[in-house]
């Protein structure tokens, strides 16, 4: 049977019959052994509602929470302030999963590295797990002033003739060259992990 749980100024119109999550908390609460029963049948109950949304999406689909941002990480602040409403609506799982951080278990970012001189030549991605930052980067090579008109990209050891021969015209130089280190980001979400145990 429905019941309307009023929290601070909001009123949750739910039906805890449906619930997966168990709450001690709420056991007694709907079993009538306090007093918190309204003249028109909710129940109210004194608790940030913005947190009482969480808390109440668990227990209607048993999902445990993970809060990533790609750019910011984990909101620990937020796993914190869960953690203290488990703690008291008496959420045995959903307290362990925060108390003990498994939810850095569900996320799994992993990096790779590559270089290259031109940025038109990477694979282009529509996988939002994928992120892809460019970052511009200065080296400096050896170039060869060969006399005899060869590639000036040689490097020292290839040029046989400026190895072997002084020549007022020859010789090498030192050039910058930019390339661009590319790093990808690959963010793995296990959804699986946050409903097993149901």
């Amino acid at each position: 049977m429905p019941a309307t749980i009023q929290v601070s100024d909001r009123r949750f119109l739910t039906d805890p019959a449906t619930w997966v999550g168990e709450s001690t908390f709420f056991k007694r609460l709907f079993s009538k052994q306090w007093g918190d029963h309204q003249n028109d049948d909710s129940y109210f109950v004194d608790a940030d509602p913005d947190l009482f949304e969480h808390i109440l999406r668990y227990l209607r689909r048993g999902v445990l929470p993970v809060f990533y941002d790609g750019a910011k990480g984990h909101d620990y602040t937020l796993y914190g302030a869960i953690l203290e409403e488990a703690r008291f609506f008496g959420i045995d799982r959903l307290e362990k999963w925060l108390s003990e951080q498994k939810y850095l278990e569900a996320v799994e970012v992993a990096y790779s590295f590559t270089e290259t001189d031109n940025l038109n030549t990477l694979t282009r991605t529509v996988d939002s797990s994928i992120e892809i930052a460019c970052h511009p980067v200065t080296k400096m090579y050896t170039a060869c002033n060969c006399p005899e008109g060869r590639s000036t990209n040689m490097n020292e050891y290839d040029c046989r003739f400026c190895s072997n021969v002084e020549n007022v015209n020859g010789g090498y130089r030192y050039e910058d060259v930019v390339r661009w280190a590319v790093i990808q980001k690959r963010t793995t979400f296990n959804h699986q992990l946050c409903i097993q145990g149901r």
